[in-house]
């Protein structure tokens, strides 16, 4: 049994670049003028923070944190008189966003709420896997005896690099796609309404996006 990744983690620390730059940005909106260059910076920002969300992956270097509850990880049955119930917990633990570089740490957390390193040498770490995965070693247990609620935190790395030239072009391809849309019909794009703000205005944009990055989608059968 896998603990799946559809579940929500925290960013830590964010890309230290973006995947396209402000003046290739200008160069496919044939701009020569400076006046937006504050716009089209968050912009260029907004719509990778987007795609990563649609696609669920971290297109440049950063670190994320999940947070895991009590009963996903532990196998425990009790009897209440008349039937015996049984959970059973997961050995593997899938993580949101891929690629995978590293995992970090795992830290988990007892009743009292005070905190442990789980060793490195108990588990093993699945970069090669979408998404990648971290999964005991035979014959080793999560940790008993912790509180309820995220009782494990685990802190990883995700990304094709460090670098805006470690993403992928057809991925740049479509931010700027997605920028240029935005841009264009910005008088109608509502800001306020967190992922909306991605809603294209064109549908013929919208259209080349998808076309594009999907192929990264992750496909469960």
């Amino acid at each position: 049994m896998t603990l799946n990744a559809n579940r929500p983690s925290n960013l830590i620390t964010a890309p230290g670049v973006e995947p396209i730059t402000l003046d290739e940005l200008k160069e496919h909106l044939r701009l020569d003028t400076s006046s937006d260059d504050t716009y089209l910076t968050n912009l260029i920002t907004a719509s990778r923070e987007y795609l990563e969300g649609k696609t669920w992956i971290g297109f440049i270097e950063q670190t994320r944190l999940i947070a895991i509850d009590y009963e996903n990880i532990i196998a425990e049955s009790y009897y209440d008189g008349n039937y015996l119930y049984s959970y059973y917990g997961s050995p593997a633990i899938e993580l949101p966003l891929y690629p995978l570089i590293s995992v970090e740490s795992i830290v988990y957390y007892d009743k009292e709420n005070s905190s442990s390193v789980f060793d490195s040498s108990n588990y093993q770490v699945d970069i090669y896997s979408k998404p990648g995965r971290v999964y005991l070693n035979d014959s080793v247990t999560w940790p008993t005896n912790l509180r309820a609620r995220n009782s494990i935190e685990i802190t990883y790395k995700v990304g094709f690099g460090a670098t805006a030239a470690s993403c992928p072009n057809d991925i740049k391809q479509a931010l700027l796609i997605i920028c240029a849309d935005w841009y264009e019909n910005r008088q109608t794009c509502d800001m306020s309404d967190g992922m909306q703000v991605g809603a294209f205005k064109t549908p013929t944009s919208e259209a080349s996006a998808n076309k594009i990055i999907s192929k990264y989608r992750m496909r469960r059968i």
